[in-house]
């Protein structure tokens, strides 16, 4: 199973550690492998990067066709070091720190306004499996 990385943050509600604002280096868990609020979960190890380190852009709100207009549909910042580590995966994110509204984002990152990693991805294959939940209830999960 594979998958393609395309934006990210950083993860909640804790200071990605390593991160230098000054710099604009901000490391980040971008995926786990834990049951979303929509019943999904991504296996980490399908992880595949591939074709996303031909071009490793980060993207404000996964924005890649302008929805917020002009200039915030181009990249905020490059992915780097992009790795799987058991559940979760992790890439550090390098703003670009000549660009006003890169610095504006990163600053929202730092005084924690912004505290949450988005990933866009095409799921390669899928299954349902049966888990219980916290009341003991068999649910359906979807893995990709």
């Amino acid at each position: 199973m594979s998958s393609r990385l395309r934006s990210f943050v950083r993860e909640a509600p804790i200071r990605a550690e390593g991160a230098d604002f000054s710099e604009g280096v901000v490391p980040a868990v971008i995926s786990t492998g834990d049951i979303a609020r929509d019943r999904a979960r991504i296996e980490q190890a399908g992880w595949d990067f591939t074709n996303f380190r031909k071009n490793p852009v980060v993207l404000f709100a996964h924005d890649d066709a302008g929805m917020f207009g002009g200039a915030r549909a181009l990249p905020i910042a490059r992915s780097s070091d992009e790795m799987v580590e058991g559940n979760r995966t992790t890439a550090v994110a390098h703003f670009d720190m000549a660009d006003e509204f890169a610095r504006e984002v990163l600053g929202k990152i730092d005084r924690g306004f912004l505290s949450t990693t988005s990933v866009r991805w095409t799921p390669l294959k899928t299954r349902v499996d049966k888990e219980r939940n916290a009341e003991g209830k068999d649910v359906n999960i979807l893995v990709f």
